[in-house]
């Protein structure tokens, strides 16, 4: 039996199993950053196809809509659906785990009225929409499709590995059967927790003896200046890899403490960013435990994910390249523990020689996002967030609670419900908002700001061109202002009424 992601390596998740804008989720949205209409969609195991074509909630007319793909028993057993895309099989063929079966439809007009991607829903004992369950969990260590090895043979997982706060030598590491070791670049507070602290001596050791090391840096586990925590640590830690004769290597912060009951989550995920703003993307990582890496993967704040199984009540991120899995151990006299990975490349040094997967170019976008260097890419993303934050009062999807200083005021004079910046202008420009927070349900409200916003660029331009060709306040010159901009993002409108 093999499974495999629904989509090529570089997914992110855009919306996860679980409770959602009131409701309940129940299936794991697959996207891609800079736009995922037209990408490919892969059989994640073997099966038949039951159903294909157009379907409630999912769009149509055939082949618009969803695939539902039953299992035997010895192929992984129950069903696999599919949704929001355009099918490239039939009901009644027989398809292999990897196959491609269809490509995520770019049309909101036709995919259910969403932003395009690819819902993913599971029901392990057959088609029965009741019994779905968390997607990531059933797809635990999968394979991403259409990949093949770059050299060699494909690694056994787990790679076996430890780590320690004392130094290691690569024959105490043969004799445990490690391949790697996780060692710190620096500790908090230097005055008494130095001793846990690599040399660059020991890191030219494992590295001369065949073995590998991944660089950790420890905080005390409370990012309380979030961002600029973040900044400061990668900066440091850069200085640390170059004094280890590591220059580039990728580092695993320790932003989370896991022993914490209520880990400020979001404040950690501030001090990644923080840290990707200086040193990369592809060059950190995030340890902690379940609820705390999973948010990081679920954000693609950064490419490395370490997960230790305290307090994560025996759940997997499957995306976590590495896992601690036990601690409080000694062996030839060294306290350590013990970790596993699960990825040819989990932040080792030296570094592994596969190249990064190429992101498949996207059609709406003509590949100008895809075109762009990781970090380039996580740039972009950043910048976003800050735009979102600016017109919305929140860089959180799903939540747009607005500006006290834009807010109404009330007949008597005191201050009345925050508006977003859109609403505020709509209002200055007397044009009304048929989108705005104050005209439609919370959680609905300027849904079209949510993160997910690949395939709106043309119906917005066409809203706002429409609102402008309608209001005699603004000139000629804003419009054709506006007309230029949008143009150069290859949307041709015409200016209609409202």
């Amino acid at each position: 039996m093999s499974r495999y992601f629904p989509l090529a390596r570089g997914y992110f998740i855009a919306s996860p199993f679980g409770p959602r804008d009131g409701g309940f989720h129940a299936g794991t949205d697959f996207g891609w950053l800079g736009g995922s209409g037209g990408l490919p969609i892969y059989a994640c195991q073997s099966g038949t196809v039951l159903y294909a074509g157009a379907a409630s909630g999912y769009g149509g007319p055939d082949p618009r809509g969803w695939v539902v793909i039953d299992s035997t028993d010895a192929e992984g057993g129950g069903c696999a659906e599919y949704g929001h895309l355009v099918r490239e099989v039939s009901v009644g063929d027989h398809v292999q785990a990897g196959q491609r079966i269809a490509h995520i439809n770019p049309d909101s007009g036709s995919n259910g009225g969403v932003p395009p991607h690819c819902h993913l829903s599971i029901m392990p004992r057959g088609y029965d929409p009741a019994t779905k369950i968390d997607p990531l969990l059933w797809l635990g260590q999968a394979a991403y499709p259409a990949e093949q090895p770059t050299g060699g043979t494909v690694p056994n997982f787990p790679i076996i590995g430890g780590d320690s706060a004392q130094a290691i030598t690569p024959e105490l590491m043969d004799q445990m059967g490690a391949e790697f070791w996780c060692r710190y670049l620096c500790t908090f507070p230097a005055s008494n927790m130095d001793f846990k602290r690599s040399t660059p001596g020991e890191i030219d050791r494992i590295v001369a003896g065949g073995k590998k090391v991944v660089h950790n840096w420890e905080t005390d586990g409370r990012p309380d200046d979030g961002f600029a925590t973040g900044v400061s640590a990668a900066q440091d830690a850069d200085a640390e890899c170059n004094d280890r004769h590591t220059p580039g290597a990728p580092v695993i912060f320790s932003f989370a403490d896991p022993d914490s009951s209520e880990p400020d989550i979001p404040k950690v995920l501030q001090a990644i960013d923080g840290a990707v703003s200086v040193i990369g993307w592809d060059r950190v990582g995030l340890y902690g435990r379940f609820d705390v890496i999973k948010a990081m993967f679920d954000g693609n704040h950064c490419k490395y994910g370490w997960q230790t199984y305290g307090q994560s009540y025996g759940q997997w991120d499957p995306r976590a390249q590495l896992r601690q899995c036990s601690n409080a151990l000694t062996d030839h006299g060294v306290g350590h523990d013990y970790d596993e990975a699960w990825a040819d490349d989990y932040g080792q040094w030296p570094r592994p020689n596969a190249a990064p997967a190429t992101p498949t170019a996207n059609p709406v976008l003509g590949g100008l996002v895809s075109d762009l260097t990781p970090d380039e890419q996580h740039e972009v993303l950043f910048a976003l967030r800050d735009i979102r934050m600016q017109l919305c009062g929140s860089a959180t999807p799903g939540e747009y609670p607005g500006f006290g200083q834009l807010g109404v005021v009330n007949g008597d004079g005191t201050p009345g419900a925050p508006r977003t910046v859109v609403d505020a202008l709509g209002s200055l420009l007397n044009v009304p908002n048929p989108y705005s927070k104050q005209l439609e349900p919370a959680g609905q409200a300027l849904g079209f700001l949510e993160q997910r916003t690949t395939g709106h660029a043309d119906y917005w331009g066409k809203q706002v061109m429409a609102a402008l060709a309608s209001n005699p306040a603004v000139s000629p010159d804003v419009k054709a202002a506006v007309l230029a901009q949008l143009a150069s993002l290859s949307i041709t409108l015409t200016p209609k009424a409202v």
